[in-house]
């Protein structure tokens, strides 16, 4: 979850309501499309707000407003993650309070591998910078050259331990080979 999640949930939105009744609603090539041309017109706007310099206006939203804007974006961004953590299959639904009853009514079903490796991701996400943090200050009162070399591996993010991790587990389980060539048909 960041910052952009909520633009693409908004994004996700839009183009579900521009595509709704037209037949086109599976239809990959148009969302695609839709979701292009929204992302376009978004481009534009913002440039003309730019070019005009019309930054101004945003001293009129007061940090309450974006404070709770801030608030309800993490709320909906994680009940719209929380059914694919659990390994759900739930409907989709633009009202919040409709996608977390339909995902508690799915709970008895929930898929316990792909629950347990959500919970580890996240687990790991969490401990890993106070780990990280105990072993860079333990590591620095030492002066060796291999101290130095394991204080700047405590440095990496610990989202590319767990990207790393699921490529090679995705790679054991699933013998997907990430290092070659896709073939396209």
């Amino acid at each position: 979850i960041s910052p952009q999640s909520v633009t693409c949930l908004l994004l996700g939105q839009m183009v579900e309501e521009t595509l709704q009744g037209t037949g086109f609603e599976v239809d990959l090539a148009q969302q695609i499309g839709v979701a292009m041309t929204l992302t376009f017109y978004a481009g534009v706007v913002i440039s003309l707000f730019g070019a005009l310099n019309l930054c101004f206006l945003l001293n009129f939203i007061s940090k309450s407003v974006l404070s709770g804007f801030i608030s309800a974006s993490a709320i909906i961004a994680a009940a719209s993650t929380a059914k694919s953590l659990l390994g759900l299959h739930v409907k989709k639904s633009p009202i919040l309070y409709i996608l977390v009853q339909r995902t508690i009514a799915e709970l008895s079903h929930i898929h316990w591998p792909t629950a347990l490796i959500s919970v580890a991701g996240i687990s790991f996400l969490v401990v890993m910078p106070f780990i990280q943090k105990r072993a860079r200050r333990r590591l620095t009162a030492i002066h060796h050259p291999l101290a130095r070399g394991l204080c700047m591996v405590m440095r990496v993010p610990p989202v590319l331990y767990l990207m790393a991790l699921g490529m090679l587990l995705g790679s054991i389980l699933c013998s997907f080979q990430p290092f070659t060539e896709w073939q396209v048909e």
